[in-house]
Order: structure tokens, then C-alpha cells, then sequence
């Protein structure tokens, strides 16, 4: 994660982060903004996709049709000890915006 944060600071033209629990939470939102990085046209076809990939729920470990309700569910899973000692290690370092 530092790396690719040091990618984005080096070249703020060139790299786009996005978290997959953003995309998966504001997917309009957050495509649209790759798309206007990017210089891409934003179309019906892809308005449909995000559309019907955000309405419909695949188990499929591969699957782009995933429920929002996926984004968190590491939090209910992971041990509460364990996380929290990854908060309490990356509280007050650059990579604790990967914990929002």
C-alpha cells in the first residue's frame, strides 16, 4: 500500500486510487471519477453494467456482482483482537485511510 501511495505522489497524473470498499459503496460515484481520470466516456453500457452489477449478488469469489454488504464483511469475520491491533498499529500512519 505505501508503494502505491508513493506511485500516487510521484505521478498524481498518471495514478488513480480507489479503495474497493469506495467503489463498492459509491460505485457511480467512484467509476465515474476513473473514468474522468482516465479521460474515458462514461456510456449507457457502462451506466447498465454498474448498474446491474450493483442490483444483483454472485457468491462467486471472482464475481463482479457483489452486494455492498461485501465490502465490511472482513470487519465481522477478522477476530476483534486482531482488528484491533491493526488499527492501533496504523493509527496515526498514512495507511490508516485504508481502515475508513
Amino acid at each position: 500500500a505505501n508503494m502505491f501511495l508513493d506511485l500516487q505522489t510521484q505521478h498524481p497524473d498518471r495514478v488513480f486510487l480507489l479503495s474497493y470498499e469506495q467503489a463498492v459503496r459509491s460505485p457511480q460515484s467512484s467509476f465515474r471519477d476513473v473514468f474522468d481520470f482516465f479521460a474515458l466516456p462514461w456510456n449507457d453500457q457502462t451506466q447498465q453494467f454498474i448498474d446491474a452489477s450493483t442490483s444483483s449478488h454472485s457468491d462467486d469469489y471472482y464475481a463482479v456482482y457483489k452486494n455492498a454488504a461485501t465490502a465490511d464483511r472482513w470487519r465481522q469475520e477478522l477476530e476483534s483482537a486482531i482488528a484491533e491491533e491493526i488499527r492501533h498499529d496504523l493509527a496515526g500512519t498514512r495507511l490508516q485511510v485504508f481502515l475508513n
